[in-house]
């Protein structure tokens, strides 16, 4: 353990932390891995979003990328967009595949008709098939070697990696082409069989208003379940008082709802910030602050506020908060990362001022915080 952290029944504490933190009285929370259990949703989505696009262009990956690539793509503080995730994990995918597919996939997408990106895509897909499938040998220690390069600009510096890693730069532009991300839903090859796969047809079509094109059944998102109770969301509220609750999250809001449930009644509603709220500017996400300090204006007044995520982005996003608004302060779980020893040590290399397993230990932190336990 790090000399500057201090343990404690409920977890690790930074010393020159733990003053402010006795002075808590209001509590953001991050959506995914902390009020929702998404190891078999969106872990999984940027892992089956690359070998479905990948299946479609003729040329399925085996092993599929491991859940250890994610998180190494997490560990960054650059990645709290999955969409991110699933474009990178691709684009490495496509760069490291034979020459000869490179080259047909190049030529496909210069003689492309169609101006939708989509359509594009399906027509380019129909023609890459044409000509058999071949298995491609994904190398998951150079993927997860990929992601280490990464910081917190995240995808921006994405053509700096290709270039440091000497994979090919045309096969990256036509890759860009291909998938046209960033790009909203409906738009772009990447956020379109994402969200297909994470909602699942019915859901897809409620939410996006958008008829499915490349799933059809049901979605990951009923493999999840809230990581929240009614008695521990009460419990909180009891230590910190009425209306002290909230969300900040990339998280759509019709899909938090769909998962949380009746859950959503314990946050104050103006205190709850989703994707819708960005507006379609994707660069107000963390590590942005944005969120975090449009979910803390409907918590007002407050002393000190703590932010409750699970990843590297999720810190950062509270210090640049702090930076902005000297109240916030942050929490870090690593009890459900692929490898929680890591997470532990990455968190404190971060300066996380409080550091649990579980969400399930807030309630038992603060009281020991404030002397009351």
């Amino acid at each position: 353990m790090r000399r500057e952290y201090v343990e404690t029944p409920y977890g690790y504490a930074k010393k020159e932390s733990v003053e402010r933190l006795s002075e808590v009285d209001a509590i953001i929370f991050d959506c995914d891995g902390v009020l929702i259990d998404v190891s078999q949703s969106y872990l999984r989505a940027p892992i089956e979003t690359c070998s479905r696009i990948m299946e479609l262009l003729g040329s399925p990956v085996e092993p599929k990328p491991p859940k250890e690539a994610v998180q190494a793509f997490k560990e960054t503080g650059g990645f709290n967009n999955d969409w991110d995730v699933a474009y990178a994990m691709t684009t490495y995918a496509i760069l490291t595949s034979p020459e000869g597919f490179r080259r047909r996939l190049a030529i496909l997408v210069e003689e492309r008709p169609e101006e939708d990106p989509v359509e594009g895509f399906l027509w380019v897909s129909r023609r890459m098939r044409m000509a058999g499938s071949k298995t491609l040998r994904l190398d998951v220690e150079g993927l997860k070697r990929f992601a280490s390069l990464f910081d917190d600009e995240g995808i921006a510096k994405m053509e700096r990696v290709v270039e440091r890693v000497h994979l090919p730069k045309d096969a990256y532009r036509t890759v860009s082409e291909l998938l046209a991300y960033p790009g909203d839903v409906g738009s772009s090859v990447v956020t379109t069989v994402f969200e297909e796969l994470f909602c699942g047809s019915e859901l897809f079509r409620s939410v996006y208003g958008l008829e499915p094109r490349f799933h059809s059944g049901r979605g990951l998102i009923d493999l999840e379940r809230p990581m929240v109770s009614e008695e521990l969301l009460t419990e909180l509220l009891e230590v910190l008082g009425d209306g002290r609750l909230g969300i900040a999250s990339g998280r759509a809001r019709a899909l938090a709802n769909h998962t949380l449930g009746d859950l959503m009644r314990f946050f104050v509603e103006e205190a709850t910030t989703f994707l819708e709220d960005l507006r379609g500017d994707l660069s107000l996400m963390k590590p942005n602050p944005y969120t975090l300090l449009r979910s803390a204006s409907g918590l007002e007044p407050f002393k000190a506020v703590l932010y409750v995520g699970d990843s590297a982005e999720d810190v950062i996003a509270s210090k640049r908060a702090g930076e902005v608004d000297g109240r916030f302060l942050s929490a870090c779980l690593y009890g459900n990362a692929p490898n929680p020893g890591r997470a532990l040590e990455r968190f404190m290399e971060l300066g996380a001022d409080l550091i649990m397993r579980s969400v399930d230990e807030l309630p038992e932190a603060l009281r020991h915080l404030r002397g009351t336990a």
